[in-house]
């Protein structure tokens, strides 16, 4: 699978709070809403484009869609 275009924030790589989301997507298993919270906003994009890639681009999936494409 092609590396994916959006990774973690790198101040939240391997942290627990990260491990959580990516098995929860992995089980399926995502709630329906996510409260992220954070003094920077940049930080809180990445975590929103991570999470929408890895929803929008599971693994095995031939197909890419770029999340830009899907904000509104």
């Amino acid at each position: 699978m092609p590396a994916s275009p959006h990774s973690w924030p790198e101040a939240l790589v391997g942290t627990p709070s990260v491990a959580v989301i990516e098995r929860a997507i992995e089980r399926r298993r995502l709630s329906h809403s996510l409260l992220l919270t954070g003094d920077d906003l940049g930080t809180l994009v990445g975590v929103a484009h991570t999470i929408a890639d890895r929803l929008l681009n599971p693994p095995g999936s031939d197909a890419r869609f770029a999340v830009k494409e899907h904000q509104s």
